[in-house]
């Protein structure tokens, strides 16, 4: 009787564990999925070249090319370069006196950087090189020194 009682309390237990699946338990059957994932991380960089041209402040300089930017960014949205002045767009000599130029960058066309200036591109572009220029306008009244300026010219 004892044994009858622990057989029906096993079978009683069994019952209550709810039966596995085929692909569960490895068993093959008629078709199965497989859902493959992966990503790609947003990079955005840009690269810049230096063409170390030297600018005629006297006779001025018109669209003179002074460096390559590579943009590569695989953002589909697109991203934004800004160009930005450390003199809000004026070369400055060692004594402070200042001289205004504009930049282009690219299809855009010559602009003040008294403020920064942005470019926003729609779209991912891989390897995408743009020249930036500068230019001047002539004046023989300036006063004798070395004039520069940094741009900063950061992509996000």
């Amino acid at each position: 009787m004892i044994a009858s009682r622990a057989l029906l309390s096993v079978v009683a237990c069994l019952a209550m564990i709810p039966l596995a699946n085929a692909s569960e338990l490895g068993v093959a059957g008629s078709s199965g999925q497989l859902v493959l994932v992966g990503a790609v991380a947003d990079r955005c960089t840009i690269e810049l070249e230096d063409l170390n041209v030297g600018l005629d402040l006297v006779d001025g300089a018109d669209e003179v090319v002074v460096a390559r930017v590579t943009e590569d960014c695989n953002d589909p949205q697109g991203y934004t370069v800004t160009v930005s002045s450390a003199n809000s767009g004026n070369l400055v000599s060692t004594a402070g006196a200042a001289v205004a130029y504009q930049v282009s960058y690219g299809e855009s066309s010559a602009t003040s950087l008294a403020s920064a200036a942005s470019i926003t591109r729609g779209s991912a572009r891989f390897d995408a090189v743009h020249h930036l220029a500068i230019s001047v306008p002539p004046s023989t009244t300036r006063t004798a020194g070395d004039y520069a300026d940094t741009l900063t010219i950061p992509v996000a």
